[in-house]
């Protein structure tokens, strides 16, 4: 499955190059990919050295409060940095595709669940209409109950 998904990326990676190619050109596009790498390679070594400079200070101030603490890593290099960026980035891109998919979901379920009502609604206004042995009173006291149910969707409280 992973195979797949990256070569489904791969693809669609290249024809967004090409694209970009047609569009804006092939220099254009090059130096901007250059650019992008350098800023990338920038902020991954200075997130790499800050984060060195926080896991020894760390140490040194749990060696001094008396806890023997261990370091799983000696330090942090910037290939790394650059390693849990793109899965934070995957988490977050596949958050936001789960979101809107619960979103979805819970959208149309709740317009399923109105149409469901508005049938239960329609069917019981021909019910009480269709009863010829209640009288105009009892009919009348039907009607004003069937309108007093509660409403559920927000465009209901502006009518």
């Amino acid at each position: 499955m992973m195979q797949v998904l990256r070569e489904t990326l791969t693809d669609l990676s290249k024809e967004a190059h090409g694209y970009l190619v047609h569009l804006l050109g092939a220099r254009s596009v090059e130096n901007a990919q250059e650019c992008f790498f350098q800023v990338v390679k920038y902020l991954a070594e200075a997130a790499a050295s800050g984060a060195n400079v926080v896991m020894k200070y760390l140490a040194q101030f749990l060696m001094v409060a008396g806890v023997d603490v261990e370091m799983p890593v000696n330090s942090i290099t910037p290939d790394a940095v650059v390693y849990i960026g793109q899965w934070l980035l995957l988490a977050l891109i596949g958050y936001w595709l789960l979101s809107l998919a619960f979103r979805l979901v819970a959208s149309t379920l709740r317009r399923v669940l109105w149409l469901l009502k508005l049938g239960v609604v329609l069917g019981l206004f021909c019910l009480i209409l269709s009863d010829s042995s209640a009288g105009t009173e009892t009919t009348a006291l039907r009607l004003a109950g069937l309108d007093l149910s509660p409403r559920t969707m927000p465009q209901d409280y502006l009518t």
